[in-house]
């Protein structure tokens, strides 16, 4: 009888490593899940990041190309109204034959929104602006009369859940001298 207990013993051991086994797999196949899914999150939010970055610099370059034409800054626009793109209708967008100079960099990927749009601000003239010019077109006088105008573009990735980004821009033209 004592030669079968050794026999015994060896057979339950048996079913526990095996236990033991099943249950290490186990915890690695959890963790090996885990690792992934928080590898696809960190992908997702870079290449969130990304666009977050291109969409930023996008408007950047949208707000810049609209400040530098003078048609987009019609001096008859009361303070307060505003001239829009094509398609975005806002609260004091005007709806009138002036719109504005559309921007070479306004190409964005299907999904994506942009709007930009042209206000005019208050006061409707600012007397004696202090305003510093470029070397090639200093005059004699340090202070011009301006109309203050703000840019705003504005990219939304809501379609395809991507970010979005926004970027305001103060613009002053410069006004004829008024005696």
């Amino acid at each position: 009888m004592s030669s079968r207990l050794p026999i015994l013993r060896a057979v339950r051991q048996r079913g526990a490593v095996l236990l033991l086994a099943m249950v290490f797999t186990a915890m690695l196949a959890v963790l090996a899940t885990t690792l992934m899914r928080v590898g696809t999150f960190e992908f997702r939010m870079a290449g969130n990041q990304q666009f977050r970055l291109q969409a930023m610099q996008q408007a950047e370059a949208v707000a810049v190309e609209l400040a530098q034409h003078q048609a987009n800054f019609p001096l008859q626009l009361a303070p307060g109204d505003a001239i829009c793109s094509a398609g975005l209708i806002a609260a004091g967008c005007r709806l009138t034959a002036t719109t504005l100079v559309a921007p070479a960099s306004a190409a964005v990927p299907p999904g994506v929104v942009l709007g930009y749009s042209v206000s005019r601000q208050e006061p409707e003239l600012l007397r004696d602006f202090p305003l510093r010019e470029s070397q090639s077109r200093v005059s004699g006088s340090g202070h011009f009369s301006a109309a203050l105008f703000e840019v705003r573009v504005d990219i939304d990735g809501g379609a395809t859940r991507l970010a979005s980004a926004s970027v305001v821009q103060g613009v002053a033209i410069r006004l004829a001298a008024m005696d």
